[in-house]
């Protein structure tokens, strides 16, 4: 997956506020916006419902579920990628080792 670089602008406090809240959940502003632009992606529709009281709400507890599992793999993903004590190998390598255990243990 290639990735591109993206500037937005964004109110200071609001940005601050995101952090601050994202911090507590174990995640930075990157991981949130991907997890985002992933989901509008993925469904083909913004995440949550607009409205003029700006309340922003799942269609149900397990969306929201799904949501914050998704961006907490995807935190643990950056995390790992980022992490040079973790051996990195291509996809085919993977491939190669996923078929070799499963040969051993049929």
């Amino acid at each position: 997956m290639s990735s591109v670089n993206y500037t937005v602008k964004l109110d200071e406090v609001n940005k601050k506020t995101a952090e601050s809240v994202l911090k507590e959940l174990g995640l930075n502003l990157s991981v949130a916006i991907n997890a985002y632009v992933n989901a509008i992606a993925r469904r083909g529709e913004i995440p949550f419902k607009l409205s003029l009281q700006n309340q922003i709400s799942f269609d149900n507890f397990e969306e929201f579920i799904l949501v914050k599992e998704f961006i907490e793999k995807m935190t643990k993903a950056e995390k790992q990628i980022n992490d040079p004590n973790i051996k990195k190998i291509s996809v085919e390598e993977a491939l190669n080792n996923f078929d070799s255990k499963i040969k051993a243990n049929a």
